[in-house]
């Protein structure tokens, strides 16, 4: 079973539109539910199988790379709002 604070922390990175990359470390967990909503429409990174750990640190290099040029491009603004 999840954590709720792994939800919590899910649900503030959808609502605030942070960019997150799933990295997957176990080959037997499969997200189900809310997670899965959550992750389903990200590109993952498998790092389950020590073998392909230089492809999978590539690939995650490589999505933090494209979310760096994204947010230069289309910098997301702040959703904080500052009280006096």
């Amino acid at each position: 079973m999840l954590s709720i604070f792994i939800f919590i922390e899910a649900e503030y990175t959808v609502r605030h539109k942070i960019k997150f990359i799933p990295c997957i470390m176990e080959e037997s967990f499969h997200p189900t539910g809310w997670l899965d909503f959550i992750v389903g429409s990200h590109n993952k990174v498998d790092f389950s199988n020590p073998d392909n750990f230089d492809d999978s640190f590539g690939k995650l290099i490589k999505n933090i790379t494209n979310i760096e040029k994204e947010l230069c491009i289309n910098p997301r603004k702040s959703s904080f709002i500052f009280y006096r």
